[in-house]
């Protein structure tokens, strides 16, 4: 055989590459899974309805049962013996008596927490923080706050508000109390958010209130009631 001589070489075919197995869901998964999704809603949405529901006919049951009455709060005694803004600066000296009154004959009150601030022209003042107790069943409460000190007003229109009323004779102020308290009622207990909205017109101390040692507190002479709100809650 030659050096040129020529040779002949076959060449297999190459084979097409292997695709990845399709994979293939039934309906009949599709369709389980969408099931249990939706019952399971459903079944919360019912757990949620069937809680409320009982919620209502416990607070309704109770309401009769107990027909708890609304606390009142009344202004007992009230002296202002020094009330004098220079510019923005108020000094004060204000004590009150609050009446606070439970007219109910099986619901005790737990007065977990009070705190008191007194405004002026819609400014605030002064802040205090009474004493926690428990109020039996009808039974009236006197609950003392004290503000006494200086602090800044604020608002364009509190110096023109304070020389008016100076010239009239009395001040306008307003004591809010916010309170949480819990009522017991059998088994179930009740917390409540309560707000106790008092405002009084003080007289203007004697002396001009310029001086706490040289004025003369007013006589409080008008018993005033104040304005009460509650928010309730179970647990």
């Amino acid at each position: 055989m030659g050096k040129d001589e020529l040779h002949e070489v076959s060449v297999a075919p190459i084979p097409p590459p292997l695709l990845p197995m399709e994979k293939h869901f039934s309906t009949a998964d599709d369709t389980s899974a969408c099931h249990l999704f939706t019952s399971a809603v459903f079944s919360l949405i019912k757990l949620t309805i069937t809680v409320v529901l009982l919620l209502l006919i416990v607070i309704t049951v109770l309401f009769f049962a107990f027909h708890p009455k609304e606390l009142q709060a009344y202004v007992e005694d009230a002296a202002l013996s020094q009330f004098d803004l220079d510019g923005n600066l108020l000094r004060y000296n204000l004590t009150l008596a609050i009446a606070v009154r439970n007219p109910n004959n099986k619901l005790g009150v737990y007065y977990d927490s009070v705190e008191a601030r007194a405004l002026y022209d819609g400014s605030r003042f002064g802040f205090a923080v009474l004493p926690i107790f428990f109020q039996e069943e009808e039974s009236t409460a006197i609950i003392k706050p004290d503000f006494n000190g200086f602090g800044s007003l604020t608002g364009d229109a509190v110096a023109a508000t304070y020389e008016s009323e100076k010239e009239r004779g009395f001040y306008t102020i307003e004591v809010v109390f916010h309170a949480r308290i819990r009522v017991k009622a059998g088994a179930l207990k009740m917390r409540v958010k309560k707000q106790v909205d008092c405002r009084v017109k003080l007289p203007v101390a004697a002396g001009g209130g310029e001086s706490p040692a040289a004025a003369v507190a007013p006589v409080f002479l008008q018993r005033t009631e104040c304005d009460v709100s509650y928010t309730w809650f179970l647990f």
